[in-house]
């Protein structure tokens, strides 16, 4: 198995310009489907899942449980981004990834799986044993010696249909220090094929690859776990994207501010010089300077802990490398009102259902529940096992060559009769007979064994009939959260929409209304500390539309999770982003600059200049 690489995609070094890193969206959602290290974790669960499979083909329990999704980073905290809770932000959801969709664990209760591995055993001995005889009538000897070796070897293979089948090859070469042997060595030996079919318990094709089916579904969960984490990834990074461009606007707005306080500033301070103003309105006045220098600075750095956390989100390295570090994100795409296409609640609710991984993850796991009951339920049964045994024995050896003991009148202590000559011989004798069947052994049998109580397997049958329910609830209850999710969802886009549509209206307004103050200056009937109020009033309504029309953009896109569109919305393939390898490539870094608002109406050093 290959290390997990940690560096980043060659995407990143293109993007790359002076210190500077442009970046579309496009390319932001590239660079994490090749460089995100939660989206790279979660690579892992189907290898897991196969490992599972050849396990099941093995006929081996499972082991693989699937991992909960990361949401992924949170912004930085800023004050143009403090209203983004309250828009749908946060996993979608509520929770889907405990309970029945927090994974799946194979318990090992129910009836026996057979163990498809086929098996080759072997053992030798050897033992050197004394006997003390009583008598050597029968045996010419009054201790027996005997030497063995043993050996025995063979194959043994379960089947699907709870059968089981071994075939058995044992020899053995014996030498004895007995006079009465006809044979000395003797060789011996014996094929022995037996066959085991379970007929209640452990019988049935559907019981006994349940394991398969579970692991090949398990499979399945991990591809949809792993879609699953793409989409929080691609949201997330989205969320961040355009947080970023929110901060740099506001940003802009403190700067704008700021220029504007000090021109409030300037202008008291001659104002003061000719006796126009007290004394008390040029400490206001550098006051006013103080806080927008302070609020401009919070800004940036707002603005740099977002590209941090951007960058982290993108790279496999995080700020680890010093040029990733010290460069900026300029990003080149503009903030721009989603579309609102209206579509009955009932149809998104819909949509929702069938598109959500989570809730497909749900129903694959109910059928493992259901998988695991049948084997439960079978091992309620009496076992109930029929066998054959298929024997052919075989016996070779050499003439006993010992003398035979005689009594003291020279009468033989017993008579030895001559060896048959088809027992004459050596390995090959054996094998010959074993082949030849001459010697066959048959024997049929059965076996039943009814347990009078079975407590433990009608426990098992009850707290899985048990938990089957409560994954019916938990489903239920998935599908409950998606509807309340896709609601909540459209409700917020809507109020977003609204108070998106406000804040155009106000900006609009605070305009007119400076271009009013403006002409009043210009008749003399405002002071210029009216029209920077003003002013300052309307680069507030401004950063309002843009922190408004950013809830909108984020709005829309936990509607798109919510309806689990969010893949199909931003172009994401999930066989790319498995591959880790997005066939787009990047653009030209071209800076687009429509993000940044346009001034309205005279600023105030045209004002100051007529």
């Amino acid at each position: 198995m290959p290390h997990t690489q940690f560096f980043n995609s060659g995407r990143l070094d293109a993007l790359m310009r002076a210190g500077n890193i442009y970046l579309s969206l496009q390319d932001a959602i590239a660079l994490a489907l090749e460089n995100n290290l939660d989206i790279e974790y979660h690579r892992y669960d189907r290898r897991q899942a196969q490992t599972d499979q050849l396990r099941a083909s093995a006929g081996q329990l499972l082991r693989f449980s699937s991992n909960p999704t990361r949401s992924g980073f949170n912004s930085a905290s800023s004050g143009v981004l403090a209203g983004l809770g309250s828009f749908g932000g946060g996993n979608i959801g509520g929770g889907g990834n405990s309970g029945i969709l927090s994974g799946f664990n194979i318990q090992a209760a129910g009836s026996g799986i057979p163990n498809l591995e086929p098996i080759a055993f072997a053992s030798w001995s050897a033992t050197h044993n004394t006997t003390i005889r009583t008598t050597d009538t029968a045996t010419g000897t009054n201790y027996i010696i005997s030497s063995a070796h043993t050996a025995n070897y063979g194959l043994q293979k379960q089947f699907m249909t709870g059968t089981t089948v071994t075939l058995d090859m044992f020899q053995q070469s014996l030498f004895q220090n007995v006079p009465a042997n006809q044979y000395n060595p003797s060789l011996s030996g014996s094929l022995d094929l037996s066959m085991r079919q379970q007929l209640l318990q452990g019988f049935g094709l559907a019981t006994n690859r349940r394991t398969i089916t579970q692991a090949r579904n398990n499979l399945k969960i991990a591809d949809l776990n792993f879609k699953e984490q793409v989409i929080a990834t691609v949201k997330n990074i989205i969320d961040l994207y355009w947080d970023l461009v929110s901060l740099k606007d506001n940003v802009r707005f403190k700067e704008k501010t700021l220029e504007i306080t000090q021109k409030l500033y300037e202008d008291n301070r001659k104002r003061a010089a000719i006796g126009a103003v007290a004394p008390i309105d040029i400490i206001q006045a550098e006051a006013g300077v103080q806080t927008a220098e302070l609020d401009l600075q919070t800004a940036k750095t707002q603005v740099l802990e977002q590209e941090l956390i951007l960058k982290s989100a993108l790279t496999r390295t995080g700020v680890d490398s010093i040029e990733i570090m010290d460069a900026h994100i300029v990003p080149t795409d503009a903030i721009e009102p989603p579309a609102m296409a209206v579509q009955p609640i009932q149809d998104m609710v819909g949509e929702a259902l069938g598109n959500r991984p989570e809730l497909q993850e749900s129903a694959i796991n109910m059928e493992n529940n259901r998988l695991a009951m049948k084997g439960v339920k079978n091992a309620m049964l009496p076992s109930l096992s029929v066998g054959v045994d298929l024997q052919n024995g075989a016996l070779a050896g050499l003439a006993n060559s010992l003398p035979i003991p005689v009594l003291a009148d020279g009468t033989p202590l017993l008579v030895r009769s001559s060896p048959n000559p088809t027992f004459i011989g050596s390995w090959g004798t054996i094998f010959s007979q074993i082949l030849g069947r001459h010697f066959p052994t048959y024997s049929a049998s059965f076996n039943l064994t009814v347990p009078l109580h079975n407590t433990a397997a009608r426990a098992d049958m009850i707290k899985n009939q048990l938990d089957y329910r409560q994954a019916e609830i938990n489903r239920k209850q998935a599908e409950n959260r998606v509807r309340l999710d896709v609601v909540n969802a459209r409700v917020v886009l809507e109020q977003t929409r609204n108070a998106y549509d406000t804040a155009i209206k106000a900006r609009k307004l605070k305009e007119q209304t400076f271009a009013g103050t403006q002409r009043k200056y210009e008749l003399g009937k405002a002071t210029f500390t009216d029209v920077e109020t003003i002013q300052r009033d309307v680069v507030t309504a401004q950063a309002t539309e843009v922190t408004a029309l950013n809830s909108l953009v984020k709005a829309r896109n936990t509607l798109d999770q919510a309806l689990g569109r969010t893949l199909d919305v931003n172009h994401v393939d999930v066989e790319e982003a498995y591959a880790g390898k997005w066939q787009a490539t990047s653009g030209p870094p071209v800076i687009d600059q429509s993000n940044k608002p346009a001034p309205q109406g005279a600023d105030a050093a045209a004002i100051l200049k007529k």
